[in-house]
Order: C-alpha cells, then sequence, then structure tokens
C-alpha cells in the first residue's frame, strides 16, 4: 500500500503570515502491509480450505504502536496484537494507532473458504470376471489420490484378482481435500474344468468331463447340453461353460493312440522277452498272464518252459493285442 496525503495550501493573497494548511481527514496512510505467518505479503483477497486457518501479521516497526483486530466491521474483544489467526471467511481489518497519532491507520483482508471438493468414483461396472479389467473414473476434484494406486489422474485401470474396494480422495487447485469416496469391484470366481486331451483306441469310446461349479450350464460343439458327453471319435472337442455371470470355451482333442504290434517273442534260458514293432509306442506295458500283471519292461524272467502263457500289451490301460505261447520248449 502507498502512502497517500491529501493536501491543501491556501493564502488570502495579502503580505499577513495567514496561510493555511489542510490535511484531508483519513489521507495519511503508513502504509500498513498484512503478511503471512512467514512474513510474505498477502494480496487482498486470499482463499483457505475449510476447518483450516491462517495467520495474519499487520505489526510495524513504530515503537508504541496499539493494534485493534476487526471481522466484517466489528471489534474483536481481546485480539490487539500484530498477529491474528482467522479461522473462517470474512473481512478482516487491522487498525494501528501510532504514538502522537489521533487518526487511526488500517488495512484489511478479505478471506473466502470455497466449499471443499465431493469426490465420487464409478466403473462402468462393478461385477467383473476373473482376468478382466476395469476403469475406475474419480470426479469433483483436481489431483486425486487412489489407495495403493500410483498417479494423481482421475482414472485408474485395475485388474483385481479378488473382490477388493477401492477408496479415493481429491484436492482441488487451492489444496483443499474432499471426502473418501469408495467402490467395491466384486470378482466372480474363474470358471475351471478338469477336461483335458484323452487318447482311445479305434473303436471304442470315452467320456468327456467338464466338471462341476456352481450355477454352471454347458453347450458343447456337438450341441449337447450336459456336464459329461460320451464321443467315440477323434477330433477337437469345446464346451462353454457359462455362470450365469462369466464364461469361457474348454477343449479337448481325442485322438486314436499308435496300436502297438508284437513282432516277435523270444525265450532263451528261462527268459521271455517281447518284441514289438518300431518306431517303439510310449507308455506300452507287457503283459504274461493274460493281463492280470502289467509291467513297464519287455523282459520276463523266470518264465517256465512247455508252459501257455498269454501275452498282451497295453496302452493307457487297454489291450491292443494278445500273443498265446503254447508249451514252448527251452533251446
Amino acid at each position: 500500500m502507498k502512502p497517500i496525503i491529501s493536501m491543501v495550501i491556501a493564502d488570502a493573497g495579502d503580505r499577513l503570515f495567514d496561510t493555511g494548511v489542510f490535511l484531508k481527514a483519513g489521507s495519511f496512510n503508513i502504509g500498513i502491509q498484512i503478511n503471512d505467518g512467514n512474513g510474505n505479503a498477502l494480496p487482498d483477497t486470499i482463499s483457505i480450505c475449510a476447518g483450516t486457518s491462517k495467520i495474519l501479521n499487520a505489526k510495524v516497526a513504530t515503537l508504541g504502536a496499539t493494534y485493534q483486530w476487526y471481522f466484517n466491521g466489528a471489534l474483536i474483544p481481546g485480539e490487539t496484537l500484530p498477529t491474528y489467526t482467522a479461522t473462517i471467511s470474512g473481512t478482516y481489518q487491522i487498525k494501528i494507532m501510532l504514538p502522537g497519532s489521533s487518526c487511526p491507520a488500517e488495512a484489511q483482508i478479505i478471506i473466502k473458504t470455497p466449499p471443499d471438493p465431493i469426490i465420487a468414483v464409478t466403473a462402468p461396472k462393478s461385477t467383473i470376471c476373473s482376468g478382466e479389467s476395469v476403469v475406475l473414473t474419480a470426479s469433483g476434484a483436481e489431483t486425486y489420490t487412489f489407495s495403493g494406486l500410483s498417479g494423481t489422474g482421475n482414472t485408474q485401470t485395475v485388474s483385481p484378482t479378488q473382490t477388493t474396494t477401492y477408496t479415493v480422495t481429491g484436492e482441488n487447485a487451492g489444496g483443499c481435500k474432499g471426502n473418501t469416496s469408495s467402490i467395491t469391484i466384486t470378482v466372480i470366481p474363474a470358471l475351471v474344468s478338469p477336461l483335458k486331451n484323452v487318447q482311445i483306441c479305434p473303436g471304442s469310446s470315452t467320456i468327456l468331463d467338464a466338471g462341476a461349479g456352481t450355477n454352471y450350464t454347458y453347450l458343447w460343439n456337438t450341441g449337447e447340453t450336459t456336464q459329461k458327453i460320451t464321443v467315440d471319435k477323434d477330433g477337437i472337442f469345446t464346451v462353454t461353460i457359462d455362470n450365469g455371470g462369466c464364461s469361457e470355451i474348454f477343449s479337448a482333442t481325442v485322438s486314436y493312440v499308435e496300436i502297438p504290434v508284437i513282432e516277435n517273442v523270444l525265450y532263451e534260458k528261462n527268459t521271455l522277452t517281447i518284441v514289438i514293432q518300431q518306431p517303439a509306442v510310449l507308455n506300452v506295458e507287457y503283459s504274461i498272464n493274460d493281463g492280470l500283471n502289467w509291467q513297464n519292461s519287455n523282459v520276463f524272467p523266470n518264465v517256465l518252459p512247455n508252459t501257455n502263457y498269454s501275452i498282451a500289451v497295453r496302452v493307457s490301460g487297454h489291450i491292443f493285442k494278445e500273443y498265446l505261447m503254447n508249451k514252448w520248449d527251452e533251446e
């Protein structure tokens, strides 16, 4: 604030010493500046957040000066120090009386308290399937803080693996904080199925089981709508499982196993060896007692001569070839 003095000098225009000096009432301003608590000059109007305060300091260097603060034109009882802490919006005025002066110097500041931001958070849907993402959008402020998430923008893309509640707060341009808003994203558990690839023998069949679950419904690419179906041919079989909120497609490949063929049976010194055609089939098991007992090795020791043995080979529990050994004599 600049010092201003309104002064008029008058004289009658004769030789008498009767010149007069007139000062306009209230025109003498000593330049009071209202500062903050750190000594920084404050503008004529400022804003503070609701529930906060602002230190106003109008101290002058003149010794013996007296102070009185006013709020909206009314004297504030007891507030006679250079510093005052303002907590609500309104017009604050300081009047300072200097020694030997009958007119107070004064300054004022207007404090505004804008409404706190009202924060809201929304999502296009609050229930998602496992593995899905959803965008959270906050509104009502300038910057935002989402719990457990980085960034200050108003959107966040989340992919929760379980039902999760997200909270967000925000600040306006003046740094005032708003309320805390929250949204719960419900995650429907992942659909699961024990369906897997299987092998069958030509002419045989197998059962494909899509598995049971809460509210599960089924639609196979065969048109069937049951949990289990029986297939007797090779191919890719798919099933769409739906639980009323999410759906997922599972598939299984049914293929024919390569049939092991017995090429020869060797017997020497009470040891019997079963030879199958090459290339050898994986997971082949051998039996010499009509499938009562099975082993992975094709070599059988302690085999008696002149005894009938029913030889068999299998893959995945199916017998594919039998060979009857009638009273094989030891060489």
